[in-house]
């Protein structure tokens, strides 16, 4: 008989809470419910004893095996018990992210000449104006490519301060970190200078004013997801998680549009940092969309 295709997620943390285990179908030997009509899975098996070689409580896993068009269950455990996702919880953020957003937008940075441009020297009279727009990615790169085009409209010297609006988060060390809207705005100031644009004032916040200079756009969005995904960024999830209405935002929406139950999830953090519990269920659900 060919074997289904199954859908396999095993949560192996300790569950936020002791509550009733129930199972269904046929209880095996390890505790685990299987389907009567489900041949045997080895590799539910397997997990099972490499669990108890390891001196670890199955009653501390959940599990939810079941076919990739959702119509069979094949073995479950634990599958209402909420638990700790860990990075799992990159998964719901990206669905709700795409969800909301889409995944050929791109994170639109702006900048604005808050002053008269004098071509002869080179000089803006007043404020420099970067509006950000909770950027994922946006890095030292990035803040050269736009000190060069800001050189080429001329400027190279701002009487005013540099005034940050909206959310402008600042990436360092290879995308592993972000930095705090303060210590982003000292960033981008220190690549401008390096690039030859010269800021007389202080790194200040506040509104979003004068006249558009130019408009920097970020790779689509299903690009920075596989990154953040590829390589668990904590950093790219967070700022993702902040441009969909944080971690409440992603809540709502997983409890309002997905179907979950308000006691299945619970997202402290986008990235899965910290204190964040997920049902295996749950987690199903989120996979399914």
């Amino acid at each position: 008989m060919k074997r289904p295709t199954v859908l396999l997620v095993l949560i192996l943390f300790l569950p936020i809470q002791v509550q009733e285990r129930h199972s269904v179908a046929n209880l095996s030997a390890s505790g685990f419910a299987t389907s009567r009509s489900a041949e045997p899975l080895q590799a539910l098996a397997e997990y099972v004893e490499i669990i108890k070689s390891r001196g670890q409580n199955t009653d501390d896993q959940g599990v939810l095996i079941e076919s990739l068009d959702g119509r069979e269950l094949l073995a479950e455990h634990n599958a209402n018990v909420t638990f700790n996702p860990a990075s799992v919880m990159k998964l719901a953020t990206s669905l709700v992210a795409l969800a909301k957003l889409g995944p050929d937008y791109r994170y639109r940075t702006n900048v604005f000449a808050g002053g008269p441009i004098d071509p002869a020297t080179r000089t803006l009279d007043g404020d420099l104006i970067l509006e950000g727009s909770a950027d994922p990615m946006f890095s030292l790169y990035d803040s050269q490519e736009v000190a060069l085009q800001i050189s080429r409209l001329g400027i190279s010297h701002v009487t005013g301060a540099l005034r940050i609006a909206g959310q402008f988060y600042y990436f360092a060390n290879g995308y592993h970190s972000n930095l705090s809207p303060e210590t982003s705005a000292t960033k981008l100031r220190a690549a401008f200078n390096h690039a030859g644009i010269r800021i007389d004032g202080d790194v200040v916040f506040g509104p979003q004013s004068g006249t558009l200079l130019l408009s920097h756009y970020s790779d689509p969005l299903a690009s920075i997801l596989l990154f953040q995904n590829a390589h668990s960024s904590n950093a790219v999830a967070e700022v993702v998680g902040v441009s969909v209405g944080g971690p409440q935002g992603i809540q709502d929406y997983l409890v309002r549009t997905v179907g979950l139950n308000e006691s299945d999830i619970f997202v402290g953090r986008a990235s899965g940092l910290d204190f964040n519990r997920i049902t295996p269920r749950a987690t199903i659900k989120v996979l399914e969309r």
